[in-house]
């Protein structure tokens, strides 16, 4: 491709589209099966730390050229080249599973400084044009000129780009990115929090121990709600919804972004090739530190029964927690197998919400257990006046960090006193529907039997 001119269309600020986690909720899955639309740019999934390295070059002294800015990109963002995953050692491309991720640097350069010529002198740094702020300029000089040095043929009035923010950052995007509109994966709370505990509690082995759970089950509770005035601009997507009914939610996206419906929209690739990941996870690889063989890995979306429930570090006492705490979000995203069936014992427990905070969760007895046998183990003595100091101090820690927790559960929920849980953009109005149709009917006739955006959503406080 030796056509270095750049689209008209795409000097025009484009829709931006962030896609947040909820647990793991296959939030890279979803960026694989918009990565190949013709209407959509998308980098690769390790784009997310773009914000705030951005914020480091714009608040640095000395002079701001179009140069420096370049190199800055080029030296924070490299995972943009061409490179093998380190950060995600379970992830793949190309039908042989052996293809790099990222461009080629050398063309990435050339199109990055043809966009920017496209412009006047001053743009960016001296004035902006009209509907962009400096982050959402950059950040589409940098998708364009991605999807150019990949060869992307860029043919769109109206371009989307996809990128993998990762996190909820609700006054950020406002700042920044005043026109964003988030997507949310999701998925039901019970299983969802147990494999991100499989994955950095056990298997990942994430130190201090107690930090990682209880830093994760309060990313639940934010992720679940957003302010008011985001609250049309954003939408969640069921992880179970895009492995089951894969035709009908992405039909649902695509017009709620307004995009061209497209067979691509069907497949999972990462740079327009086949994305690779294992099945299941890739738990006991990572712990092994071993690469999984290739009948291990899966592309696409799958079947599954979403009724079998397979809890390792959940207890009973958790489950109830994450009920009574995630309610609103199991009402809204039609998760009613997860809610305690007992009004009184829900109303019960909802009145109780300081006790369920402060009694330890399954994660909070393996994880002081876990402290303290390492502590013991350095001590080289079961009984000893060390030994029991040991002891004391490990409770201590369990104590602070309970009432830290409980101090940090607080804080959100008067933050998000008036924040609203965001609508599904797809929900299914029954899932017998699922479980009975013809074989010989196409998910296509299927679209009606389900409700699609906020027809029947529920707006749970």
């Amino acid at each position: 491709m030796n056509d270095t001119r750049i689209p008209e269309s795409y000097l025009r600020p484009a829709q931006i589209v962030g896609i947040v986690y909820w647990g793991r909720s296959g939030t890279i899955l979803l960026h694989s099966m918009l990565d190949s639309h013709p209407d959509v740019l998308s980098c690769n999934a390790f784009f997310w730390h773009y914000s705030h390295e951005m914020d480091v070059f714009i608040a640095r002294s000395g002079d701001k050229t179009r140069i420096a800015l370049l190199e800055f990109v080029c030296e924070k963002f490299n995972y943009l080249f061409e490179h093998k995953p380190a950060f995600f050692p379970e992830m793949f491309r190309g039908k042989n599973c052996d293809l790099s991720f990222g461009t080629d640097q050398n063309r990435f350069r050339i199109f990055f400084n043809e966009y920017l010529a496209c412009f006047d002198d001053k743009v960016p740094f001296q004035q902006l044009p009209d509907g962009h702020t400096f982050h959402t300029f950059v950040f589409q000089a940098i998708h364009v000129a991605y999807a150019m040095a990949q060869g992307q043929t860029l043919e769109s009035d109206r371009p989307t780009i996809v990128w993998q923010t990762h996190f909820w950052q609700p006054d950020y995007f406002r700042q920044r990115f005043p026109t964003l509109r988030i997507l949310a994966a999701v998925r039901n709370p019970l299983t969802g929090y147990d494999s991100w505990q499989q994955r950095g509690y056990v298997d990942e082995r994430v130190p201090p121990f107690w930090y990682y759970h209880a830093v994760k089950f309060r990313q639940m509770i934010e992720h679940t709600k957003v302010p008011p005035d985001l609250l049309e601009r954003s939408r969640v997507i069921r992880f179970e919804d895009i492995h089951n009914r894969t035709e009908c939610v992405m039909r649902s996206l695509a017009e709620w972004l307004g995009i061209r419906w497209n067979e691509k929209l069907l497949e999972s690739t990462i740079d327009g090739e086949p994305y690779w990941g294992v099945k299941g996870g890739c738990s006991h690889y990572l712990k092994s530190h071993t690469i999984p063989p290739r009948e291990a890995l899966v592309t696409g979306t799958r079947e599954f029964d979403e009724t079998k429930i397979n809890l390792r570090y959940l207890g009973t006492l958790d489950r109830w927690r994450l009920a009574v705490f995630c309610d609103g979000a199991i009402q809204s995203w039609g998760y009613d197998g997860v809610r305690i069936k007992s009004a009184i014992l829900r109303k019960m427990l909802s009145q109780w919400k300081p006790v369920l905070f402060v009694l330890p969760s399954k994660l909070d007895r393996l994880a002081f257990f876990e402290d303290l046998r390492l502590t013991l183990q350095e001590q080289r003595a079961v009984f000893s006046l060390g030994s029991l100091k040991a002891i004391v101090a490990a409770f201590g820690s369990l104590v602070r960090n309970k009432i830290k927790f409980y101090q940090e559960m607080n804080e959100i929920f008067e933050q998000q006193r008036d924040w609203r849980c965001i609508e599904p953009v797809f929900l299914p109005m029954n899932k017998q529907d699922d479980q009975t149709l013809p074989l010989d009917e196409s998910p296509r006739d299927v679209t009606d039997k389900y409700e699609v955006h906020s027809r029947q959503a529920r707006l749970v406080a």
